[in-house]
């Protein structure tokens, strides 16, 4: 039996699905709602992620944890991650699950 299959269909969809992005795994919240900032090593200790993904993710537009964190990146003038504007409801509710189980 022969199955007819576009090859480069199938390597165009390897190589650009990197980080799934559907409504369900994205965290939501108001773009017109206050931030705070959180530096880097904050951020990463609250989401369970290391620093170094953390960053990676902000500068290639992952998402860690359903969080869209290229949005709220904060650079220093070198271009390195120094934090993040993180939406206030967003950046409580990181916190109360993370810490108060």
């Amino acid at each position: 039996m022969f199955i007819d299959v576009d090859v480069p269909e199938l390597i165009q969809t390897s190589q650009t699905k990197l980080m799934p992005r559907t409504l369900d795994e994205t965290v939501d919240w108001d773009e017109d709602e206050p931030t705070q900032y959180v530096p880097l090593n904050q951020f990463a200790e609250a989401a369970g992620v290391s620093r170094s993904w953390a960053s990676k993710a902000a500068r290639n537009d992952y998402l860690v944890e359903g969080m869209p964190v290229a949005q709220w990146l904060v650079q220093d003038r070198y271009g390195r991650v120094r934090g993040f504007d993180v939406p206030e409801s967003v950046w409580k509710g990181l916190t109360r699950t993370r810490y108060e189980r």
